[in-house]
């Protein structure tokens, strides 16, 4: 849900390249990707955020742009399904048991 809050907060993000997150960021289209563990990547994309105010305010704009599909609300409403499925899984599983 990170994501989805700070690309609607219009903030320029940088990210590790791993599991969901290329998706989170359109593949790179609305944040910055860095591969997991490159120190380096991640300071040299954050040098130049910090270097070139153009290119903070290009990818604060990004962040912000096709959020239709990632808006917090449905990423909320998604989240509070998986974790309900869940329960209930558990529940039918606690109740076999216990039989």
């Amino acid at each position: 849900m990170v994501l989805s809050e700070a690309r609607e907060a219009g903030c320029a993000i940088i990210a590790t390249d791993v599991d969901g997150i290329p998706e989170a960021l359109d593949y790179g289209e609305a944040g910055l990707l860095v591969p997991a563990k490159d120190s380096q990547a991640l300071a040299a994309k954050l040098k130049t955020l910090l270097d070139d105010s153009n290119a903070l305010n290009e990818w604060k704009n990004r962040a912000s742009q096709n959020l239709e599909r990632l808006n917090i609300k449905r990423v909320c409403q998604e989240t509070i399904a998986v974790y309900q499925e869940l329960e209930k899984r558990e529940y039918k599983i606690r109740n076999r048991v216990l039989e």
